[in-house]
């Protein structure tokens, strides 16, 4: 029998000793190597009998990246979202399946020097992530 649940809704952010916080209040996000000053992520699922679907996006602000190596070749890394989704159905008590794509949209991490301005010294672009699993229970 599928039944068919309301759809839930997580949010995730920082909690340090039960405040929410969005930064650490007063320092720049370039004192701290790899420190955002905006990240978040944003999940939606509906469960509909023994299928699970979920929709998830993330988000980062820019960055700084330091280079053990040259100064020159540390750069700041932009802002970035991204899109996953998964569906899962339950087979029987035994079998479940699970479809996954990561990055949906083809987003591309890029990344200029430190001037931050037209010297682009960084584009990744892996492509949709394709993941297909069945697990057994015993």
């Amino acid at each position: 029998m599928n039944q068919l649940r309301d759809p839930g809704f997580l949010f995730g952010d920082l909690l340090v000793d039960g405040e929410l916080q969005s930064g650490i209040i007063g320092m720049e996000p370039a004192l701290i190597f790899g420190l955002s000053k905006h990240s978040g992520a944003l999940t939606l699922y509906w469960d509909i009998g023994p299928v699970n679907l979920q929709a998830t996006t993330k988000y980062r602000a820019e960055y700084y990246q330091p280079n053990s190596g040259s100064p020159k070749s540390s750069r700041w890394i932009e802002e970035f979202t991204l899109v996953d989704l998964a569906a899962s159905w339950k087979i029987n008590d035994t079998f479940k399946a699970r479809l996954t794509v990561q990055n949906v949209l083809d987003e591309p991490q890029t990344g200029n020097q430190v001037t931050r301005s037209n010297n682009l010294t960084l584009w990744s672009s892996t492509g949709p992530k394709w993941e297909f699993g069945v697990t057994a229970k015993f």
